[in-house]
């Protein structure tokens, strides 16, 4: 018998020290790191460039994972998924008045290769997953809270820079933190609480389940001040007790909920402190206030979307077409029109695909009932759902969700 002569090449090397640590932590870290990088948002003062970090390595980082792993854990109807899924971002900039803009392909293709990436290393829920998730969201509360009491406002200027805002009190901030921006932060933490109570319960101490109930009142009140996640959130947490029958701690909850409500609604134009948390004069106001604003843009947009209805104007040219036709706001603050604006109805149908295909892979009902709730209440309302951070977030979560239900591989994570 001939022995068989093993090449010696560094890429060969290489290869043998993943499949030598291929349980020792290895992908522990690396899902960690992919985790962060996806999540990275936006904090005073660093520096703009970070901020593309996880559209501009992407690429890099999946030829690396994909060339060190097997990808026979990535089903045919996957690879022909993301086949339509990249035809239909070009055909939005072949009919497009605009030019190809780089910037914005990349950041509508993070979302769907982070999927692929889970689903590749095969990242499946275990005790590490939750961790990570749960970690992230206490040092996102931490960083939040140090903006909060110790440094001063920012807004980005027209130059997309960050300008100092002075004499801005304490209450009225909206600090940011590494899950992004004030209204990213919201219902970021609102999806960490419900995916972490809904199927990570047994997992956490009684003393993380306080601390995260805590951190999850003060992210939404004191920090991001999102009216949209906060009524998202007691919703949710309705419906979870509601879901595990305890009709007790559901009563004290929706009375508590109500009265709150109640106290709120009356005392908001007394108390400058109620009403710099919820911001609910500005609603009242005859100056534009959130919701003249989005109903300006929604009457602007919807004959937009009409001229070109099929595959829109290209990704990532959204501002260009406002600017270009006067629109009273420089972007869209719906997730469902800046979809229909850059990649038309066959686009949007691909976005509701994967929503509702994905999410019946998640075989816990009250998480995927949930979860869509969230969706629904921020996809009229914000764009947050369709910018990188947030919807790579629950690309990330139903990658790892398919590789649990669909892999029994003990050696995998």
């Amino acid at each position: 018998m001939h022995n068989t002569i093993k090449p010696v090449s560094s890429w060969y090397k290489m290869n043998d020290f993943f499949l030598k640590y291929h349980n020792a932590g290895l992908k522990n870290v690396m899902f960690a790191m992919l985790f962060f990088i996806s999540l990275l948002g936006y904090i005073p003062m660093l520096p703009y460039w970070l901020y593309n970090i996880g559209t501009f390595i992407t690429i890099p980082i999946f030829i690396f994972i994909t060339s060190n792993y097997s990808n026979r854990f990535v089903t045919k109807n996957e690879i022909a998924f993301l086949g339509l899924f990249v035809l239909s971002l070009l055909l939005s900039y072949l009919t497009s008045p605009f030019g190809f803009t780089i910037a914005g392909f990349l950041r509508a293709l993070v979302p769907i290769i982070f999927y692929y990436l889970v689903r590749v290393l095969n990242v499946k829920k275990t005790d590490f997953y939750y961790s990570v998730l749960y970690y992230l969201l206490i040092l996102s509360f931490l960083v939040a809270a140090y903006q909060f009491f110790f440094q001063p406002a920012y807004i980005i200027n027209d130059d997309g820079a960050w300008e100092e805002v002075e004499g801005v009190l304490t209450l009225m901030k909206r600090p940011v933190s590494y899950l992004g921006n004030s209204n990213v932060f919201g219902v970021f933490t609102v999806f960490c609480f419900l995916i972490l109570f809904t199927e990570g319960n047994q997992r956490l101490t009684k003393n993380q389940k306080v601390a995260l109930f805590i951190v999850t009142i003060l992210n939404l009140t004191l920090f991001s001040k999102s009216r949209t996640s906060l009524a998202a959130f007691i919703v949710t947490l309705l419906i979870y007790l509601f879901h595990k029958r305890k009709f007790i701690p559901l009563l004290v909850v929706f009375l508590f909920f109500l009265a709150g409500i109640a106290y709120v609604l009356s005392n908001y134009e007394q108390i400058e402190a109620i009403d710099n948390i919820f911001r609910l004069s500005s609603l009242s106001s005859e100056d534009r206030n959130s919701y003249s604003i989005r109903s300006e843009i929604a009457k602007f947009a919807i004959p937009l979307i009409g001229e070109r209805p099929f595959f829109g104007v290209g990704v990532g040219n959204e501002q260009q077409l406002m600017m270009s036709t006067g629109a009273p706001h420089k972007g869209m603050e719906s997730a469902t029109l800046l979809l229909l604006i850059e990649r038309g109805i066959l686009g949007y149908l691909i976005y509701l695909y994967i929503l509702f295909s994905k999410f019946l892979l998640v075989k816990n009902n009250i998480t995927r009932i949930l979860i869509g709730l969230v969706m629904i209440s921020v996809d009229f309302t914000e764009t947050v759902c369709v910018i990188p951070q947030l919807s790579t977030f629950l690309a990330i979560y139903l990658g790892v969700t398919w590789n649990t239900v669909n892999q029994t591989d003990n050696k995998l994570l």
